[in-house]
């Protein structure tokens, strides 16, 4: 990758703007994994397009399905978190990745691949981004979750073509990224053991981690089943109800952990974030 392939932004939130601003017509046909990020779907749902889903399996989406979608309606775009999906935790399996790469070689539509968390694994093995099968295609990172959320500071990585459109969406937007938050960073890269704090912070999060699904076992009813990122820590509990009952949330909201629920189509998710 080429220096001139990469964008800082502010936040990978930003950049998920500006992919929505350059790509996105009203009616454009969209994809993403189902459930999928809330705020993808504010940031492009500003430009109208139309969103198609894929259901998540545990080692990614499946691959059929996912021919049989970019057959059928043709996406722009093909938005993907396949480390620790926001809002379930599920991680694509190694021959997920290669298989949809394999499968978007052959079509139109581009890969957004989001990695916000790909560096927090405390168990299993790291898996290439699906981007090392696919080649050109786009993905987003951001320093939030390893080193300051409140510094807000991203980046975008494009092909060179994607890449001059990007730059001038930016300009429009805000002129540049913030240099003082570019030269924190900088700096704390530099002058810093950088592996040695991510393993600080993985070791955080598997505590974090382990509490909560010990707590989701012993505290909410039997029925109840919670994924088990092996990175990150946010869990996801399929549910049929449309609210859990307060039976569920009560010692979550004592510890004042964030929840979410995610209600895409007929699919209800409650995220829990320790």
């Amino acid at each position: 990758m080429e220096p001139e392939e990469v964008l800082v932004t502010n936040g990978s939130q930003q950049g998920l703007d500006l992919v929505g601003k350059i790509f996105l017509n009203q009616n454009d046909p969209v994809l993403v994994e189902r459930p999928t990020y809330l705020f993808v779907l504010q940031s492009f749902g500003l430009y109208e397009p139309i969103f198609h889903s894929l259901p998540l399996g545990q080692e990614g989406v499946d691959v059929l399905d996912l021919q049989e979608v970019l057959n059928r309606f043709r996406p722009k775009l093909f938005y993907a978190v396949p480390n620790f999906q926001n809002p379930t935790g599920t991680s694509y399996s190694l021959e997920c990745r290669k298989e949809v790469a394999r499968v978007l070689k052959g079509s139109d539509t581009v890969l957004v691949e989001d990695d916000p968390y790909g560096e927090i694994r405390f168990l299993g093995e790291d898996h290439p981004p699906v981007k090392a099968f696919l080649g050109e295609s786009l993905f987003l990172g951001s320093f939030s979750r390893v080193v300051s959320p409140g510094i807000r500071l991203g980046w975008v990585t494009a092909p060179s073509e994607v890449m001059d459109k990007l730059v001038t969406a930016k300009q429009a937007s805000d002129l540049h990224t913030s240099l003082l938050s570019q030269m924190i960073i900088h700096c704390y890269l530099s002058d810093y053991d950088v592996e040695a704090h991510l393993k600080r912070i993985r070791s955080m999060y598997k505590r974090k981690r382990d509490l909560m699904v010990s707590l989701i076992k012993d505290e909410f009813p039997e029925d109840v089943k919670c994924t088990e990122p092996g990175g990150e820590c946010s869990c996801g509990l399929p549910s049929r109800r449309v609210c859990p009952p307060w039976s569920y949330l009560k010692e979550p909201l004592r510890r004042r952990w964030p929840l979410y629920q995610a209600r895409p189509s007929s699919l209800k998710i409650l995220k829990i974030t320790p």
